[in-house]
């Protein structure tokens, strides 16, 4: 245990050890946050229960695990709660509430889209029917990955395929993926000689690529697939913001590096699931500002912030 841990932190570190399929060292410091330490949101609600029977004199709404992840605010939020004074406190808007996750996303967009190359060279019309492309796909070892995989070895293209993978190694990614396309009937020996893993993680910068890695990828890639993300429709904005948004950054940024690429990124309807665009004709020339508040989940923010800045990188 750390020693400068208050004890409702100690108390609520060793609940979570109850639950968490990893324990580690992170899940005793104040920083640790219950949700990349492996929760999600079935777990999130066996905690809840956990809690409500290690102090069984509070009550807490099931949404503050969502609200306050770490170690230390979730600890506040029931300090706070064991407090009379501030019973009360939980009707309070905290981080992450509604109010402040639509400023969050709508305020965030307009400042990275700023941030972005004022040009973006165009890839030219490739022939596939005469040169195989080479394709970097990101989030090649789940379900729908698993079948674009497919797709791009085994359909017109015959493409070559670049998979980025979370892996200590190339080899070691190789077999996930192997592995993984077995499970859904899918593998054919026949790729391997048309497949190769850039090691990397898509919540870290520049796609959690080396430098050499990046470099070569700028030189070799025709075309990337973005396919990878963070899915949970219960966590906030906030905690989805590097997977989701930042990584897909960094892939328009590697279309504007080296060789010209084409971007297709793998969206999802929820950044239409308000009552204007259910109500009225959804144009391709509509730039989404009705979505630019009041969307519910992480999962439709950060596919309303793409669209917004503008789809038109592939």
């Amino acid at each position: 245990m750390v020693a400068n841990m208050t004890e409702t932190q100690t108390r609520l570190a060793k609940v979570w050890a109850k639950i968490l399929p990893n324990r580690s060292a992170r899940m005793f410091v104040p920083e640790s946050n219950f949700f990349e330490e492996g929760g999600h949101s079935i777990l999130a609600q066996q905690l809840f229960f956990l809690i409500r029977n290690e102090w069984k004199d509070i009550d807490l709404p099931v949404s503050v695990i969502f609200r306050s992840q770490t170690l230390e605010t979730l600890a506040a939020e029931i300090d706070r709660a064991l407090d009379p004074i501030g019973l009360r406190l939980d009707a309070m808007p905290l981080p992450g509430d509604a109010d402040e996750g639509d400023e969050a996303y709508a305020a965030d967009a307009r400042d990275l889209a700023s941030q972005l190359p004022e040009s973006i060279p165009r890839a030219e019309n490739f022939d596939y029917t005469k040169i195989s492309p080479t394709v970097l796909l990101t989030g090649a070892t789940g379900f729908l990955g698993s079948y674009i995989l497919r797709e791009l070895l085994d359909g017109p293209a015959k493409a070559n395929v670049i998979a980025h993978v979370r892996a200590k190694d190339a080899a070691s990614g190789l077999a996930r993926i192997e592995s993984v396309t077995k499970a859904y009937g899918l593998w054919s020996p026949s790729w391997q000689s048309r497949i190769s893993v850039v090691v990397g993680d898509i919540t870290k910068p520049s796609l959690g690529v080396s430098k050499d890695s990046w470099e070569r990828l700028s030189q070799e890639v025709d075309l990337i697939v973005h396919n990878g993300a963070q899915v949970n429709w219960v966590l906030p904005y906030s905690s989805m913001r590097a997977a989701n948004v930042l990584s897909t950054l960094d892939c328009i940024r590697l279309c504007t590096v080296g060789k010209p690429k084409r971007l297709a990124f793998i969206s999802s309807t929820a950044t239409l699931e308000k009552d204007y665009y259910i109500q009225n004709e959804v144009l391709e020339t509509d730039n989404l500002e009705n979505s630019r508040k009041g969307l519910g989940s992480g999962k439709s923010m950060f596919a309303w912030y793409l669209i917004y800045v503008d789809g038109d990188y592939a």
